[in-house]
C-alpha cells in the first residue's frame, strides 16, 4: 500500500521550500529541489506616471504601482505552478501550507482548484527558517506527523 505523502510548503515573499511527510510517525523531510526563490521586485520611477487622456487632449495620471507587491503575487503565482506540476506527477496527496500571512492570502487566490481540493490545513506564520525535526510540532494540530 502506498503512504499517504503531504507537502507542507513554508513560504514567505522571498523564499519558499517544501517539506515531505510520508506518514504518521515519520515526520518531516526537505524535498530535495523543491527550494524555490522569489525574483527581485522590478525597480520604478517613484512618481507617478502620465499619459494621454483616451477622451479629448488632456492628459490623466496613471496609478502607481508596488513593485514589492508584483512581485510577490509573481512569486505565489509560480508556487502555484510548482505545486499544480507535483499533483499532476503525483508527488504528493494531500498539502499543507504555511506562510506569512500576506503570502498565504496570494497562494490561497493563485491555487488551482484542483490543487486546493488538496490543502488539509494552514498556518499563517513565517516559518522558512525551521529545521525539518521541529515542523511536526507547529503543524500537530493538522498533521500527526
Amino acid at each position: 500500500m502506498k503512504p499517504v505523502v503531504t507537502w507542507a510548503v513554508l513560504a514567505n515573499a522571498e523564499i519558499a521550500h517544501v517539506m515531505k511527510n510520508n506518514g504518521p510517525g515519520k515526520g518531516f523531510v526537505s524535498e530535495a529541489g523543491k527550494t524555490w526563490h522569489a525574483d527581485p521586485p522590478l525597480e520604478y520611477s517613484d512618481a507617478a506616471g502620465m499619459g494621454h487622456s483616451s477622451h479629448g487632449h488632456a492628459n490623466a495620471a496613471k496609478t502607481r504601482r508596488d513593485p514589492a507587491a508584483l512581485a510577490q503575487a509573481k512569486f505565489a503565482t509560480f508556487i502555484a505552478a510548482q505545486l499544480a506540476h507535483g499533483y499532476r506527477d503525483r508527488s504528493f496527496d494531500r498539502l499543507i501550507l504555511v506562510a506569512a500571512p500576506h503570502m498565504l492570502g496570494l497562494l490561497r487566490a493563485a491555487l488551482p482548484d484542483t490543487i486546493k481540493e488538496t490543502v488539509m490545513g494552514a498556518v499563517d506564520k513565517d516559518l522558512t527558517k525551521i529545521a525539518p525535526k521541529d515542523l511536526s510540532k507547529h503543524l500537530e494540530n493538522i498533521i500527526a506527523a
